[in-house]
């Protein structure tokens, strides 16, 4: 006895594909090339892998001085135990 075929509504949807993972995806290419050019050359590769690290470090810390200046409309830098350097931006239209 045969069967009926199968009503399409039953059946299950394809995946659709987001926003969020065309990026994604992309990067992933991204970084298999790197990790093949990484492989070729491991001295560079090293290099790089590094550059990209404190880059990283110094772009938190960046962050972090910045966001301190705009609060505290001030920058202070510590020279050791020779003291310190204090810049700080007075409001222009102050009440006297």
């Amino acid at each position: 006895m045969s069967r009926p075929p199968v009503d399409p509504r039953d059946r299950p949807l394809p995946p659709r594909t987001s926003p969020q993972s065309v990026p994604v995806s992309w990067a992933m290419m991204a970084a298999v090339v790197l990790l093949v050019w990484g492989v070729s050359y491991p001295q560079l590769g090293v290099l790089t892998a590094g550059a990209l690290g404190a880059l990283a470090v110094v772009r938190s810390h960046i962050h972090r001085l910045a966001r301190c200046v705009s609060e505290c409309r001030r920058l202070t830098i510590s020279l050791g135990r020779h003291g310190h350097i204090t810049v700080s931006r007075e409001r222009c239209c102050r009440p006297d």
